[in-house]
């Protein structure tokens, strides 16, 4: 299966595959989900490539893998309004790298009132799962209309799993007043992972056993 070159938007779900194989992609697509549905979904995938699409507001979840193995995202442009943007649920073996990834707040004055539910600390991008690696993304923060009171905000968070490679992220976090970030957060069911030059020393916590940390210079 092959979804390319496609304008989807202005609906609830966009792409949503069930038992993709390692001969389905989803690339070069331009989409953009409801604020409490999916932009591009997979669910049990093995081997799924999504690359290069440019996926935007309002999706309640940009990219969304669930019971997947050994997927690839890379070198795609994600621009979202909530936390959750990315989320790995009990995936495995899944390289998630060289993406550009927006988090904003609704701009437009009628939809300000709706969203999809998740906290702050639910993690811009989530993790769930064993051997993933997270590396060389590119991070914009910019929560406009944000105070202090409104975080901390959590970009990374890795809640469970073993074996996590977390690698060479940076991140371009706009200065409101007191509004604190964390870069990455390791969760107390993760394990044996490693986070490297993802985050100063006070940006990461890590709440797991045996992981290893080297932070920024």
């Amino acid at each position: 299966t092959t979804i390319d070159g496609n304008f989807i938007a202005e609906c609830g779900n966009c792409v949503e595959l069930l038992l993709a194989s390692q001969s389905c992609k989803v690339t070069n697509n331009l989409i953009g989900g409801g604020y409490n549905g999916k932009s591009i979904a997979a669910t049990g995938a093995e081997g799924l490539l999504v690359a290069a699409n440019n996926v935007f507001p309002r999706g309640g979840s940009l990219i969304e893998l669930i019971n997947s193995t050994r997927c690839s995202v890379s070198a795609n442009r994600l621009a979202g309004f909530y936390p959750g943007m990315i989320r790995l649920i009990g995936t495995n073996e899944t390289l998630v790298a060289a993406n550009l990834i927006r988090r904003q707040n609704e701009t437009y004055g009628p939809f300000q009132i709706y969203n999809n539910s998740l906290q702050e600390t639910y993690g811009i991008f989530r993790v769930q799962g064993d051997n993933n690696k997270i590396s060389n993304n590119h991070f914009l923060v910019d929560p406009q209309g944000y105070t202090a009171a409104d975080g901390p905000i959590i970009v990374i968070n890795a809640e469970s799993g073993i074996y996590n490679w977390i690698s060479d992220n940076h991140y371009v976090l706009a200065a409101i007043p007191n509004l604190q970030y964390v870069a990455v957060r390791l969760g107390s069911a993760l394990t044996q992972s490693k986070v490297i030059y993802s985050g100063s020393s006070a940006q990461i916590t890590d709440l797991g056993a045996l992981n290893a940390i080297v932070p920024n210079p």
